[in-house]
């Protein structure tokens, strides 16, 4: 449907698809509601995050990476 919904399908694979949305109101309803969630994200800005916050989050993010990166390393001592 994404391909569908950016044109980037070949000519017999696009009137396959636009053929089924004919007779498909499932599939015809899904388009378009994935048409306007498209339209709507594009119209939304990025959210702005002071520097508390963004210091915040990061730090978070560092944490679980590197407690991701430790559960990793023992699992490969284990597995040794």
């Amino acid at each position: 449907m994404q391909e569908e919904l950016d044109e980037q399908l070949e000519r017999k694979g696009f009137r396959k698809i636009r053929a089924h949305l004919l007779i498909c109101p499932n599939c015809a309803a899904y388009l378009e509601s994935l048409k306007r969630t498209v339209a709507l994200a594009r119209r939304m800005t990025a959210p702005r995050v002071s520097k508390k916050m963004h210091k915040k989050l990061f730090a978070l993010l560092e944490r679980g990476l590197q407690s991701h990166e430790s559960r990793e390393a023992v699992d490969v001592q284990v597995k040794s």
